[in-house]
């Protein structure tokens, strides 16, 4: 790579860095690193993502900061003279938006460890980057990690025995009442959330599985009374959540056969 393209890769990544949520990301800054202070320079390289080359840090490991309230684990790479910093998934590589899509599994077994949180926060916080019809978010979230709340929601939702095991359970419902520009899209917008979380479960190492609940009446009805739901409010999906204790490999479901251009 020449040095002209290590300029363009290094302005990007502050770039994409610059755009991340201001409450747990701070924008880059062309700091340059002291060969005199390694403690400080690997800091720095953390703090703004780039910093001039330092000797002892083009071999070391992956490592792990917080930021804010999130953990990242990154690597740092040297290109022409400089090193950038890359997001690690917990598997110690690189983690891309298709990577995430391509590798997402259902996960139906799950280890003890609870989920923190701040992670939490994170996967709601994807959530609710979902697009919706008008901008609405018709949507409202009930995190559930009480036991026996848990074990209740199995006896209405025949498809969710796994939350049996599961520390975390997400319950996506939405608000039509607050589709005030244009009605009936909600189904539509709590489907996007629901994706987004998966997404953001399988990039932070979490094993997650979409529960239907809606339009299955019992189950909506079910739901909605082991969690104090208002009848306003209508339970449409829930993700089961957790450390996953079970490990599927990627399948490839691209089919053809199914794609039509221009007409059908």
């Amino acid at each position: 790579m020449n040095p002209a393209e290590a300029q363009a890769r290094i302005a990007a990544r502050r770039a994409e860095i610059a755009r991340h949520d201001e409450r747990y990301q701070r924008k880059a800054q062309p700091i340059r690193a002291d060969p005199r202070n390694q403690r400080t320079n690997r800091f720095l390289c953390v703090l703004s993502g780039l910093c001039k080359p330092n000797p002892g840090l083009v071999a070391a490991p992956p490592r792990q900061v917080i930021r804010g309230k999130i953990l990242l684990r990154f690597r740092q790479t040297k290109i022409s003279g400089f090193l950038v910093r890359e997001i690690l998934n917990p598997r110690g590589t690189i983690m891309d938006t298709l990577e995430a899509i391509r590798t997402r599994r259902s996960i139906r077994a799950y280890t003890r460890q609870p989920v923190p949180p701040a992670t939490v926060e994170s996967l709601l916080r994807a959530a609710m980057s979902a697009p919706s019809a008008m901008d609405q978010r018709p949507w409202q979230f009930v995190v559930v990690a009480d036991r026996a709340k848990l074990d209740g929601l199995t006896a209405c939702l025949p498809g969710g025995q796994m939350l049996k095991q599961a520390p975390l359970a997400i319950v996506f419902c939405a608000d039509p009442v607050r589709e005030t520009k244009l009605q009936g899209y909600w189904m539509q917008d709590c489907s996007a959330a629901t994706q987004n979380l998966l997404l953001a479960a399988h990039a932070q190492g979490l094993g997650a599985v979409w529960i239907g609940v809606y339009p299955a009446e019992g189950q909506v009805r079910g739901v909605r009374e082991r969690l104090g739901i208002p009848e306003t409010v209508v339970p449409f999906s829930i993700v089961a959540l957790g450390y996953p204790a079970e490990q599927l490999p990627p399948e490839d479901r691209f089919d053809r056969s199914r794609i039509h251009v221009n007409s059908w």
